[in-house]
Parts: C-alpha cells; sequence; structure tokens
C-alpha cells in the first residue's frame, strides 16, 4: 500500500502529530486539470486521487490478494441462467418479482416491472450507511436518486425534441457511458431500510464477488457518492442555467464547447449559482428539484420510502449552511472531508470524519488488511522523527527482479536487432 495513488494510503496512514502532509507536482502549473463533479469529473489523477479519500466504496479490492473486500456494503448472490447459444449471450431463469421496479426515462418516474420479467442473478445488498459530511443520515433515497439519474440522463426519449423540457435531462456523455450497462439491470426491490434486492443479466461465472461487485458499486454510483441535495442542485444548473451568474453549465468536459462552464463542485465562480439555486428551490418547494422525482415512489409498493416534506426542507437547509461555512458543495461519506480549497494558493485541506455514525475507526482497516501489505515506519536520517514509506523485502525482491527482466528483454531485442542487421 506504498504510494500516494492507492486508496489505502490515506485511510492507513499514521503520523506522530497526527497531520499527514502531502505535495504534488503537476507539470499543468495547476493542481487539477479536471473538475469536482460526480458525474462527469474527477478525470485527472490528482482529483480522482483526493476524491476516493472523500467519498466511500461499496465494496474494495484487498491489496494482497485483489479479491474484494466488504467496505459499505456486504451481498449474498445467487444465479440461474445458461449459456444461450443462438444469442451469445446468458439467459436467466430467475423470476424477476412483479413489485420490482424501474426508472421509466420516458414516463420520468420508478414503476414496477409486472411479470414476465427474467434474470441471471439476484443480489441482495445490505448497507452499511451513516451520515453524510453535512450531518444528514445516509437513506436508500440516496441509493435510488443516484440510479434513477442515470437512467433519466442516459436516454434521449422519441418525441422530446430540442425545445420540450425534458429534452434538457440528456446527456450524450452519459449514455455514452452508463446507457449498455444500465440494460442489464431488471429490476429492484427495496427490503427494508438498508437493504435493496437487485435483479440482473451481468455476471461473471467464475466469482460470484465480481458478479455482486457490479451491482454493489453499480456504475461507480452505489452506494451514492454525494447526498441528493447535491447533485440536484448540480442539476438544476445544467438544466436551467445559473440562476445567479446566468452561467451555462455541462456534466461533462466532452460537452462545454457549447457552454461556459464544466459544473464544478469546488470552483469559487460556481458556488453562488449553487447557493442561490438551493434557497430558491427550499424556499419555494420547486417542483421536480425540491423533492426529485428519483426519490418519488408514489404508485409503487414503497410509497413508504418518498421522503417526507420536512426531511427535504432539512437536507436543503444543511447543504445552505454548509456552502455558507465552507464554500463548496462537495459533501460525501468518506473518511475524509473538504475543509478548505485555495485555488490561488493550490492548497487543499482535508479533515478526518470523526462523526460517531462513521462505520469505519481510524484502527479498522489496519487490523483487517494482511500485516504483509503494511508499510514499515523508519525513522528519517536528515530528520529524526519523521515517518517515511519503506516497501517490505517482498516489494523490494519484486521491483529488481522485474528491472532484471526488463533489461534482460532489452538486451535480448538489441542482439536481434543487431543479428538482422549483419545477416
Amino acid at each position: 500500500m506504498t504510494g500516494l495513488w492507492s486508496p489505502w494510503s490515506f485511510r492507513t496512514a499514521e503520523t506522530p502529530d497526527g497531520i499527514l502532509r502531502v505535495a504534488g507536482y503537476s507539470p499543468a502549473d495547476v493542481l487539477f486539470t479536471s473538475v469536482w463533479n460526480p458525474v462527469g469529473g474527477f478525470r485527472c489523477d490528482y482529483s480522482a486521487r483526493i476524491w476516493q479519500d472523500i467519498h466511500d466504496y461499496g465494496a474494495m479490492t484487498d491489496p494482497w490478494t485483489g479479491l474484494y473486500l466488504p467496505a459499505r456494503a456486504t451481498w449474498k448472490v445467487e444465479k440461474n441462467c445458461y449459456f444461450d447459444r443462438a444469442s451469445m449471450t446468458w439467459a436467466g431463469r430467475i423470476d424477476v418479482p412483479p413489485d420490482a421496479i424501474f426508472y421509466n426515462h420516458t414516463a420520468h418516474a420508478w414503476q414496477t416491472v409486472g411479470p414476465g420479467r427474467k434474470a441471471c442473478v439476484r443480489v441482495v445488498v445490505n448497507y452499511r450507511f451513516g451520515n453524510w459530511h453535512h450531518g444528514i443520515p445516509m437513506d436508500i433515497s440516496d441509493v435510488l436518486a443516484t440510479i434513477g439519474f442515470y437512467w433519466e440522463w442516459a436516454y434521449k426519449d422519441p418525441g422530446e425534441g430540442r425545445d420540450h423540457y425534458y429534452h434538457r435531462f440528456y446527456s450524450p456523455w452519459i449514455e455514452k457511458q452508463y446507457r449498455a450497462k444500465l440494460e442489464l439491470l431488471k429490476g429492484i426491490r427495496i427490503l427494508n431500510d438498508t437493504a435493496l434486492e437487485f435483479y440482473g443479466d451481468y455476471l461473471f461465472p467464475p466469482d460470484d464477488d465480481v458478479t455482486a461487485a457490479f451491482y454493489i458499486c453499480l456504475l461507480h454510483l452505489v452506494p451514492a457518492t454525494v447526498p441528493w441535495e447535491v447533485r440536484t442542485v448540480m442539476e438544476y444548473c445544467v438544466v436551467n442555467g445559473g440562476p445567479l451568474t446566468g452561467r451555462s453549465y455541462d456534466w461533462s468536459g466532452d460537452l462545454v464547447y457549447c457552454k461556459d462552464g464544466w459544473i464544478n463542485m469546488i470552483d469559487p465562480e460556481h458556488v453562488p449559482d449553487f447557493l442561490a439555486a438551493a434557497e430558491h428551490i427550499d424556499e419555494d418547494e420547486l417542483e421536480y428539484w425540491f423533492k426529485p422525482r428519483y426519490v418519488i415512489l408514489a404508485g409503487t409498493p414503497y410509497a413508504d420510502y418518498t421522503p417526507p416534506d420536512e426531511g427535504c426542507h432539512e437536507r436543503w437547509r444543511s447543504l445552505i449552511n454548509w456552502i455558507n461555512t465552507y464554500h463548496h458543495i462537495c459533501v460525501s461519506n468518506g473518511p475524509y472531508w473538504l475543509e478548505s480549497w485555495d485555488p490561488e494558493e493550490q492548497c487543499l485541506v482535508l479533515k478526518a470524519f470523526r462523526d460517531p455514525t462513521y462505520p469505519f475507526t481510524p484502527d479498522y482497516w489496519l487490523d483487517l488488511l494482511p500485516k504483509e501489505c503494511l508499510v514499515n515506519p523508519m525513522p528519517s536520517v536528515k530528520q529524526p522523527g519523521a515517518q517515511i514509506m519503506r516497501p517490505s523485502w517482498w516489494a523490494s525482491s519484486t521491483a529488481i527482479v522485474l528491472a532484471l527482466l526488463f533489461f534482460t528483454g532489452l538486451f535480448y531485442m538489441f542482439s536481434r536487432w543487431r543479428g538482422s542487421r549483419t545477416s
């Protein structure tokens, strides 16, 4: 787990004074060459590196074995299918319950799937919820809102021309990234406050954990990485423009050629629009936005899981208070939270998230992971008392062997080249 790029480094870091100081070099003369937004951002190494410690994962890979470890979710997989040689695809034998739901992007609502659907796998996922960084508890609505959002934006529906309001709820970039994967999801059932049952056609026959990971970390979306009100306030600005500045925004940097900006949770020029939008939505209880359609389950057997009005007000007011205090909307659920970002000084400050609802103690991963993965702290000769990371003898020996193989290959290729020149 040495190096800065592993998601384990910051999660297991220990220093004498409890402060981890990290300096990075960027040839672009800016720390981030990509914006911070969980839909179409985090495309540069620097932003993605920090984001992976601000949010948590449903499952993570063991740094020693590469196998999946439960993080914010546990799972159970049932599969029953056969390979259809005619269509060259897996065909399911599992009946999808008619009360399972899917997000109908044409009706713009959650609906039941009805009878007659089959699936290859059934995956029961139990989530380990806790509080978001702004103090609001995570719940099933955050997970469903995330899935519903992408189901909406990945489809350009017939009859919704450029002048149609819902035409604005479509992104060719989101379609390219997610549509084919969403079509493998056949239905979802809510089992209780912390559990969902997924039915789908994605499976990895050799390993059930890999199959489960598709649904646990569905498209890297589930469990949600931001509360639904954070994504909704960005969605409002993408669809309607900035209410204060009049800017036009888009989710993806691939599409901003006709817009004013690539929407960014931490850009000081975007934050005033987020604040104005959040205040407008909360005060006027704006239709489509105050309680987005992705969290409304009316007309399904799970209507009771629709957030109440008071709960929505609490979410919006917590977000407004967060913006006024920290001047960004980067709210997530991971081991660190973003206290400040100074684009002029290129300095970002993270603080450990010590909320009592957070499921992992500072020693949790250190106790769970194999000891062979952990680095050996050693006092620095130049700075007595400081801690540096030193790989184990196994990692050092592996590096030497790989280097010898590399140079042996180069010598062999050079010998072949000289032989061809002299023949």
